[in-house]
């Protein structure tokens, strides 16, 4: 055996995305899943089981009989969400409005018209000048 290679592990268990499906899965060898199967069951019969294998993910492994409900939003982060969509609304506002003069503009190159709509800023007060 070569020096830089790794020994594989004997009892291991990890939680990971399966690649063909997209979805997480449990992957681990025979020892590592059949010492995970024996605390989910001490954990179902006890309330509570600790995992023995230093290989596997979980430290342990507990009952819970009350149902599990979602997290509320928390108010910060509704006001963020829709502080994004104001934001996106007004980029694209911003976007259309530019379009506008910008066919405005070309409108104004063909049909040959010589009139500046533009506003000229002059850093120098006219009182100066």
């Amino acid at each position: 055996m070569n020096s830089q290679e790794t020994e594989p592990l004997s009892t291991w268990v990890e939680v990971d995305e399966d690649h063909d499906s997209g979805s997480m899965m449990l992957f681990g060898d025979r020892s590592g899943l059949m010492a995970l199967r024996d605390a989910i069951d001490m954990a179902i019969a006890e309330g509570e089981a600790p995992v023995a294998a230093e290989c596997i993910e979980f430290s342990g492994v507990r009952r819970v009989d009350a149902l599990r409900t979602p997290e509320p939003q928390s108010f910060q982060s509704k006001l963020a969400g829709a502080g994004c969509l104001i934001s996106i609304a007004i980029g694209f506002l911003i976007f259309l409005l530019g379009l506008w003069q910008l066919k405005s503009l070309i409108q104004c190159f063909l049909s040959g018209s010589t009139e500046v709509t533009a506003i000229s800023f002059s850093p120098i007060p006219a009182q100066l000048t």
